[in-house]
Protein backbone atom coordinates (compact mmCIF):
# COMPACT_ATOMS: atom_id res chain seq x y z
CA UNK A 1 0.00 0.00 0.00
CA UNK A 2 2.74 2.59 0.87
CA UNK A 3 4.39 1.45 -2.28
CA UNK A 4 1.31 2.57 -4.33
CA UNK A 5 0.89 6.10 -2.70
CA UNK A 6 4.60 6.88 -3.28
CA UNK A 7 3.94 6.06 -6.61
CA UNK A 8 0.54 8.22 -6.69
CA UNK A 9 2.51 11.30 -5.28
CA UNK A 10 5.42 10.76 -7.45
CA UNK A 11 3.06 10.82 -10.78
CA UNK A 12 1.17 13.52 -8.86
CA UNK A 13 4.14 15.63 -8.33
CA UNK A 14 5.53 15.24 -12.05
CA UNK A 15 2.04 16.58 -13.35
CA UNK A 16 2.24 19.76 -11.05
CA UNK A 17 5.92 20.32 -12.30
CA UNK A 18 4.52 20.38 -15.97
CA UNK A 19 2.04 22.33 -15.41
CA UNK A 20 3.69 25.14 -14.37
CA UNK A 21 6.47 24.10 -16.28
CA UNK A 22 8.54 26.90 -18.57
CA UNK A 23 10.17 22.98 -19.77
CA UNK A 24 9.65 22.21 -23.79
CA UNK A 25 7.95 19.35 -24.03
CA UNK A 26 9.27 18.90 -27.45
CA UNK A 27 11.82 16.67 -27.91
CA UNK A 28 13.70 17.13 -31.06
CA UNK A 29 13.08 20.78 -31.37
CA UNK A 30 16.00 21.54 -33.09
CA UNK A 31 16.15 18.46 -35.09
CA UNK A 32 19.76 17.17 -34.47
CA UNK A 33 18.21 14.15 -34.57
CA UNK A 34 17.07 14.15 -37.87
CA UNK A 35 12.88 13.40 -37.91
CA UNK A 36 12.17 11.41 -34.37
CA UNK A 37 9.01 13.12 -33.10
CA UNK A 38 8.21 14.77 -36.36
CA UNK A 39 6.44 13.42 -39.60
CA UNK A 40 6.08 14.93 -42.89
CA UNK A 41 1.85 15.20 -43.49
CA UNK A 42 1.94 16.44 -46.40
CA UNK A 43 4.60 17.93 -49.36
CA UNK A 44 8.61 18.02 -49.40
CA UNK A 45 10.35 18.87 -46.44
CA UNK A 46 14.46 17.58 -45.32
CA UNK A 47 16.50 17.94 -42.91
CA UNK A 48 19.14 20.06 -43.83
CA UNK A 49 23.01 20.57 -42.34
CA UNK A 50 24.37 23.85 -41.63
CA UNK A 51 23.43 27.02 -40.81
CA UNK A 52 21.23 26.46 -38.01
CA UNK A 53 19.64 29.01 -35.86
CA UNK A 54 21.44 26.80 -33.52
CA UNK A 55 22.93 23.13 -33.50
CA UNK A 56 23.50 21.68 -36.85
CA UNK A 57 20.44 20.92 -38.13
CA UNK A 58 16.98 22.54 -39.15
CA UNK A 59 13.81 21.81 -41.42
CA UNK A 60 13.71 23.08 -44.54
CA UNK A 61 9.95 22.71 -46.33
CA UNK A 62 10.08 22.83 -50.55
CA UNK A 63 6.78 23.90 -51.91
CA UNK A 64 6.91 24.53 -55.75
CA UNK A 65 2.77 24.34 -55.96
CA UNK A 66 0.84 27.24 -55.58
CA UNK A 67 -1.81 24.70 -55.30
CA UNK A 68 -0.49 22.89 -52.13
CA UNK A 69 0.46 22.96 -48.81
CA UNK A 70 3.05 21.60 -46.54
CA UNK A 71 2.75 20.27 -43.61
CA UNK A 72 5.70 18.61 -40.83
CA UNK A 73 4.00 17.80 -37.89
CA UNK A 74 4.57 17.32 -34.57
CA UNK A 75 4.27 13.74 -32.44
CA UNK A 76 0.30 14.22 -30.25
CA UNK A 77 0.82 15.88 -26.84
CA UNK A 78 -2.12 14.74 -23.84
CA UNK A 79 -4.05 18.16 -23.44
CA UNK A 80 -4.00 19.91 -20.12
CA UNK A 81 -7.80 21.20 -20.27
CA UNK A 82 -7.90 25.42 -19.38
CA UNK A 83 -3.84 25.43 -19.52
CA UNK A 84 -2.25 27.64 -21.70
CA UNK A 85 0.01 26.54 -24.61
CA UNK A 86 2.30 28.50 -26.50
CA UNK A 87 4.49 27.21 -29.77
CA UNK A 88 7.03 29.06 -31.25
CA UNK A 89 9.85 28.23 -34.33
CA UNK A 90 12.75 30.35 -35.41
CA UNK A 91 11.65 30.72 -39.16
CA UNK A 92 13.89 31.98 -42.28
CA UNK A 93 13.03 31.97 -46.16
CA UNK A 94 14.56 34.04 -49.17
CA UNK A 95 10.47 33.57 -50.52
CA UNK A 96 8.32 36.49 -50.31
CA UNK A 97 5.72 34.24 -48.89
CA UNK A 98 5.41 32.96 -45.56
CA UNK A 99 5.50 29.84 -43.39
CA UNK A 100 3.50 29.31 -40.32
CA UNK A 101 3.09 27.58 -36.92
CA UNK A 102 -0.39 25.76 -35.89
CA UNK A 103 -0.94 24.76 -32.65
CA UNK A 104 -4.33 22.08 -33.39
CA UNK A 105 -6.10 20.34 -30.22
CA UNK A 106 -8.52 17.22 -30.74
CA UNK A 107 -10.59 14.77 -28.55
CA UNK A 108 -10.20 11.63 -27.49
CA UNK A 109 -11.84 10.04 -30.57
CA UNK A 110 -8.52 11.97 -32.59
CA UNK A 111 -10.68 14.66 -33.91
CA UNK A 112 -9.66 17.93 -34.24
CA UNK A 113 -12.05 20.35 -32.27
CA UNK A 114 -9.66 23.81 -33.18
CA UNK A 115 -6.69 25.49 -34.07
CA UNK A 116 -5.03 28.92 -34.43
CA UNK A 117 -1.62 29.85 -36.32
CA UNK A 118 0.73 32.44 -37.26
CA UNK A 119 2.22 33.67 -39.90
CA UNK A 120 5.80 35.03 -40.93
CA UNK A 121 5.59 37.84 -43.53
CA UNK A 122 8.47 36.88 -46.00
CA UNK A 123 11.32 37.03 -46.68
CA UNK A 124 12.85 36.31 -43.67
CA UNK A 125 16.47 35.81 -44.39
CA UNK A 126 17.57 36.08 -40.99
CA UNK A 127 16.46 33.46 -38.62
CA UNK A 128 12.95 35.05 -37.21
CA UNK A 129 11.03 34.25 -33.96
CA UNK A 130 6.70 33.21 -34.71
CA UNK A 131 4.64 32.28 -31.60
CA UNK A 132 1.15 32.10 -30.56
CA UNK A 133 -0.45 31.43 -26.88
CA UNK A 134 -4.09 29.43 -27.16
CA UNK A 135 -6.33 27.99 -24.13
CA UNK A 136 -7.21 24.50 -24.16
CA UNK A 137 -10.83 23.86 -25.31
CA UNK A 138 -12.28 21.83 -22.41
CA UNK A 139 -12.80 18.45 -24.75
CA UNK A 140 -9.54 18.36 -25.87
CA UNK A 141 -7.12 15.67 -25.18
CA UNK A 142 -4.54 15.66 -27.16
CA UNK A 143 -2.48 18.89 -28.39
CA UNK A 144 -0.36 19.18 -31.87
CA UNK A 145 1.71 21.71 -33.39
CA UNK A 146 2.54 21.72 -37.12
CA UNK A 147 5.30 23.58 -39.46
CA UNK A 148 3.43 25.00 -42.09
CA UNK A 149 3.98 26.44 -45.98
CA UNK A 150 0.45 28.08 -46.72
CA UNK A 151 -1.72 27.43 -50.28
CA UNK A 152 -0.54 29.54 -52.79
CA UNK A 153 2.94 30.43 -51.16
CA UNK A 154 5.91 29.06 -53.59
CA UNK A 155 9.52 28.75 -51.79
CA UNK A 156 11.92 27.21 -49.68
CA UNK A 157 10.96 27.64 -45.71
CA UNK A 158 13.68 27.22 -42.79
CA UNK A 159 12.65 25.72 -39.66
CA UNK A 160 14.29 25.37 -36.29
CA UNK A 161 14.20 25.20 -32.56
CA UNK A 162 10.49 24.54 -32.22
CA UNK A 163 8.76 24.86 -29.02
CA UNK A 164 5.59 24.35 -27.12
CA UNK A 165 5.29 25.30 -23.70
CA UNK A 166 2.61 24.36 -21.49
CA UNK A 167 1.09 26.58 -18.07
CA UNK A 168 -1.77 25.54 -15.97
CA UNK A 169 -4.85 23.37 -16.57
CA UNK A 170 -5.73 20.25 -15.34
CA UNK A 171 -5.40 16.27 -16.45
CA UNK A 172 -7.26 15.42 -19.01
CA UNK A 173 -9.78 12.34 -18.05
CA UNK A 174 -9.97 11.61 -21.83
CA UNK A 175 -6.23 11.47 -21.86
CA UNK A 176 -5.70 9.17 -19.59
CA UNK A 177 -7.24 6.16 -21.34
CA UNK A 178 -5.05 7.59 -24.72
CA UNK A 179 -2.01 5.37 -25.89
CA UNK A 180 0.85 7.81 -26.40
CA UNK A 181 2.17 8.56 -29.80
CA UNK A 182 5.31 7.57 -31.27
Amino acid sequence: MKMKIAAFIAVWICHLAIADSETNIIRNSGFESGTIGWKLERGDAVIESGDAQTGKRFVRVIDMSDEDTHIFQSRHFPARPGGKYTPSVQVRSKSKGGQGIYLAFFNASGARITNENVRASGPTIEWKAISLSSTVPDEAATVMVYLYSYLKDVGTYDFDDVSLLVEGGRESPSALSLKPSK
